[in-house]
């Protein structure tokens, strides 16, 4: 028999309270969208979207190998998937669980919340909002995803970077040899898509391109928009005297200056780098 409110047990006193809901002045809550189904789905009807999701990387295999280690199904979870007009179920969350399941062996079905069919756009917009906050997913995964689902940030970003005659990855090259005007700082770019637009993004690769970035890193993605728009810079200098500091000192020298400037002024290092390549082209 289940212990009672207010009954010690192990020296514990047991407290159980009800679900209540929460004072919330000016909460307006959400307009309700048709439940999903509660089901259990054959693990080999199960796909992935790989326009959208991420891949299975050396970290989630080892994931999948303690979970298939230790399969439990008081630890399981339902997945999130969306039925299919061919009878598959694509994950929108779960895929490792699914994974797990198909490697275990002796697990063919697991539950699955099904929603109703939606477009592409709608599934990546979901897999966005699932995953978003969750320790694992890169800035990258983010940004590839809510590239799908039609975000007006993320597609500003990658028609400016395109227009600036850079190049967006979305993992770092083999060896880590990146090529000038290539990127994977898409959160600092989603920054200046936000403030400047596709105009904006496209001004600071054409620069980092002319100042022969590889890659064009997030600290001279910031440090260019603070010396373009900021108060304290924009307008005092061209764009070309940038670059050309830039080129004088050497973008590496310069980032290993700014990080020695950072720690002494206690400052972020991309203010220290604006700082440094306003000095040497004043």
């Amino acid at each position: 028999m289940l212990p009672r409110s207010g009954e010690a047990v192990g020296g514990f006193v047991v407290s159980v309270r009800p679900i209540r809901a929460i004072s919330a002045p000016g909460l307006r809550p959400a307009d309700i969208c048709k439940r999903p189904e509660l089901c259990w789905v054959a693990v080999d009807r199960l796909v992935v979207n790989e326009r959208y999701q991420r891949e299975i990387s050396e970290r989630s295999v080892t994931l999948i190998r303690r979970i298939v280690q230790n399969w439990s199904w008081d630890r399981v979870r339902p997945a999130v998937v969306v039925r299919l007009p061919d009878a598959t179920f694509e994950v929108l969350d779960g895929q490792h669980l699914a994974t797990a399941a198909a490697t275990h062996g002796g697990v063919t079905e697991i539950p699955c919340l099904v929603l109703p069919p939606v477009s592409i756009e709608g599934m990546a917009a979901a897999f966005v909002g699932l995953n978003r906050d969750r320790v694992g997913m890169t800035s990258q995964q983010v940004f590839r995803a809510e590239l799908e689902a039609g975000d007006p940030v993320c597609l500003a970003v990658r028609d400016g970077v395109l227009s600036g005659g850079g190049e967006i990855l979305l993992r770092p090259p083999v060896r880590g040899e990146f090529k000038i005007g290539q990127t994977i700082a898409v959160a600092a770019l989603k920054a200046v898509a936000r403030a400047k637009g596709k105009a904006g993004v496209a001004r600071v690769v054409r620069a980092g391109i002319a100042m022969r970035l590889s890659p064009i890193s997030a600290a001279y993605v910031q440090a260019l928009q603070a010396l373009f728009w900021a108060r304290e810079y924009a307008g005092e200098l061209e764009d070309g005297a940038y670059t050309a500091a830039v080129l004088r000192a050497d973008h590496l020298a310069l980032i290993d200056r700014a990080k020695a400037r950072a720690k002494d002024l206690k400052i972020t290092k991309h203010a220290a780098l604006s700082q440094l390549i306003f000095q040497e082209a004043s």
